[in-house]
């Protein structure tokens, strides 16, 4: 007979309880694992070779992407690269554009916007070399054919994003409006329209805004760039979205025909 427990109560003068044995007790421990779920156990186990098996496809995946990334820019980077190539370097004025083309046609364009700068300043004259920069009057002195041959091979580097007739392209059909131009090329940020610290705060790569590269400094005005945009040599040049960047069989773009 299992022993009692005596307690008072409020109620009843005695009650009598009976207490579980240390052999009841362990009978019952044994009794409720045997019928815990098994399914709580079985959910535990496997459930990090899974995460682990989904990681991997992920991984996968993601590498799959990748090169196919990978391979679709190493194939763009070589049809600019062929577009760049086919750019004739003509001078009027003596220059050599070679290493341009080189910078252009490794897509460094920081350094080829530094390049761009120093032909402008060489081709206005020994004044604008002596200063180190070009005055506004001086932009008619600069031959067509250099004019050419450095648009050129900023829109073949880019198909037709960067280059001055692009810009000039841009700037018209902003109706000639500055504020409105410099937005629409990015060259201001902010609402206040803030130009854009030089160097850093530009973007020198396909990501940025067509027309966004090359640069000319506008902080003194916006004389030099109007000379730029309206220099004869861009009178007849066919606007990038005529061109379209399209391009022959051999990757020349038509417009370099």
């Amino acid at each position: 007979m299992p022993a009692l427990n005596m307690q008072t109560c409020p109620h009843r003068s005695l009650v009598l309880r009976p207490v579980k044995t240390a052999p009841q007790a362990q009978r019952l421990a044994n009794q409720s694992a045997a019928h815990t779920c098994p399914a709580r156990h079985s959910l535990r186990g496997p459930a990090p070779q899974a995460a682990g098996i989904e990681q991997q496809e992920t991984s996968a995946e993601q590498e799959a992407l990748g090169k196919r990334l990978e391979n679709g820019n190493n194939g763009q980077a070589s049809d600019l690269a062929t577009a760049v190539d086919a750019v004739a370097l003509g001078s009027e004025a003596g220059q050599d554009y070679s290493s341009l083309q080189s910078c252009l046609r490794n897509g460094e364009f920081q350094k080829a916007d530094d390049i761009t700068r120093q032909k402008l300043i060489e081709l206005a004259g020994p004044g604008a070399v002596k200063r180190g920069w070009v005055y506004f009057t001086e932009v008619k002195f600069i031959p067509s054919a250099d004019m050419l041959t450095i648009d050129s091979l900023w829109r073949a580097s880019s198909k037709d994003l960067f280059g001055f007739s692009v810009q000039r392209e841009i700037w018209r059909q902003q109706s000639q409006y500055w504020t409105r131009f410099f937005k629409q090329i990015n060259w201001v940020m902010g609402e206040a329209n803030y130009y854009r610290k030089w160097p850093q705060d530009f973007e020198y790569n396909l990501d940025a805004r067509k027309g966004h590269l090359p640069l000319t400094n506008a902080l003194r005005g916006t004389q030099l760039l109007k000379a730029i945009l309206e220099h004869p040599a861009f009178e007849k040049r066919p606007s990038s979205s005529s061109s379209n960047g399209s391009s022959s069989s051999n990757g020349t773009p038509d417009w370099l025909k």
